[in-house]
């Protein structure tokens, strides 16, 4: 699990089942369908039964597995893959799948699966194009879910934040893009926590919508004509995004047509 899921997801338990969390949670590759799967039991050897799942791991292009890093990156011919869209589109969807099959043979006639998107998912960057991409796919993936609630009591639906106080941006080299001294503003994973809990418990929170995320904005993204965020709200704004530019120069430079 990614750390904002995992911190948000850990709050949750705090607050909700105080003593339950697992003391040593398995360190998973979430790339590794073996290992995914063990997490999984894990999970119901821990609390006794699956009721939701939150797959929330995920990396934003950091320098290693970067879209323009050609030559300097992980993803090669040899790995024949990208890292990025394996973490963030394919363990999401893999996870889903387990937790249906967990939900089914449980016979409890419930189950939730909360997806981690992101405000990234409904605008572009040349950055992290990897990123954005794989948010938009997974919220796409989420709408398709939807049937599953009517039909199985399954929901699966998705938070969609804009700037989580976590390391996914200190491990991209992106924290800069923020500067709280000209205005931009964090929000914090127990803000994302309570929008977390209160989608697995509300009503309004049905299958296969996606609810995007500020300091103090909540609200669903529509399919049809939906007008995007409001990239001048609390939590959305990067006074330094300037820097994007430059990061993005520096990188086609030393990795492209040598």
């Amino acid at each position: 699990m990614g750390k904002a899921g995992q911190c948000s997801l850990r709050y949750a338990i705090r607050v909700q089942c105080p003593g339950r969390e697992a003391e040593h949670p398995p360190q998973t590759d979430v790339t590794d369908w073996t290992q995914l799967e063990a997490a999984f039991n894990a999970a119901v050897d821990t609390f006794g039964r699956l009721d939701i799942v939150c797959p929330g791991a995920a990396i934003s292009d950091p320098p290693k597995y970067n879209f323009w890093s050609l030559k300097s990156g992980g993803d090669t011919a040899a790995t024949s893959t990208y890292k990025t869209l394996e973490i963030n589109i394919t363990h999401p969807i893999r996870c889903t799948q387990l937790a249906i099959d967990y939900f089914m043979r449980q016979k409890l006639e419930h189950g939730t699966v909360l997806h981690m998107t992101s405000v990234a998912a409904q605008t572009p960057s040349a950055v992290v194009p990897l990123y954005h991409t794989s948010k938009a796919a997974i919220s796409h993936f989420v709408r398709s879910m939807a049937p599953l609630e009517q039909i199985y009591n399954i929901r699966i639906n998705a938070v969609a934040p804009a700037n989580v106080k976590t390391s996914i941006w200190i491990d991209a080299g992106r924290a800069g893009y923020l500067d709280e001294e000209k205005g931009d503003e964090w929000i914090t994973p127990e803000r994302l926590a309570d929008v977390m809990m209160d989608m697995l418990t509300g009503r309004k929170y049905i299958g296969g919508s996606i609810w995007e995320v500020g300091v103090d904005v909540l609200r669903k993204v529509e399919l049809i004509n939906d007008p995007g965020p409001d990239l001048t709200a609390r939590g959305f704004t990067h006074a330094n995004v300037g820097l994007a530019q430059t990061q993005l120069r520096e990188m086609l430079e030393e990795n492209f047509g040598k």
